[in-house]
């Protein structure tokens, strides 16, 4: 091939390199518009419940890649929740206990991962009224009021 480059003709040459180096400017330029287009793609949530002989407990394996909310309807009172990371320098889990005043949809936890487009795992233990049944939702944004915290 190397051959056959210098026995061509010089104007061959010269459109050959012409087209080499549009084809190496093209490369900043596409990367240019998918970091532009990135942001505004949807995320997907990828939501698994797991399984709970306890009453009152709920138990949901969550993986996403952007913004994450949940949200909770169909219990009134206090509703504990944890919340761990899974991944090998995970911190502690996050605790977080919010009081439902009606069985409306309410919005009880909104995060990111820590790098936007990078998918994250999450695993949310739900602690409620063992005589209720709650409506989980996760998804990249819901519009919802936002529960009240306990009080500690």
């Amino acid at each position: 091939m190397l051959h056959r480059f210098k026995t061509s003709r010089p104007s061959i040459r010269i459109l050959l390199g012409f087209w080499l180096i549009l084809e190496v400017v093209s490369i900043p330029a596409a990367a240019q518009v998918a970091m532009r287009l990135g942001p505004t793609l949807e995320h997907e949530v990828f939501v698994s419940e797991i399984q709970s002989s306890r009453p009152g407990v709920a138990t949901y394996l969550v993986t996403h890649s952007g913004q994450l909310d949940v949200a909770i309807a169909g219990v009134v009172g206090e509703v504990s929740m944890l919340v761990h990371r899974t991944k090998p320098q995970s911190r502690t889990p996050e605790r977080h206990c919010v009081r439902l005043a009606s069985g409306e949809p309410q919005l009880v936890f909104s995060g990111q991962p820590e790098r936007i487009g990078q998918l994250e795992t999450r695993i949310f233990t739900l602690s409620y009224d063992a005589g209720a049944a709650p409506a989980v939702e996760f998804k990249e944004r819901i519009s919802a009021p936002s529960a009240t915290a306990c009080v500690a």
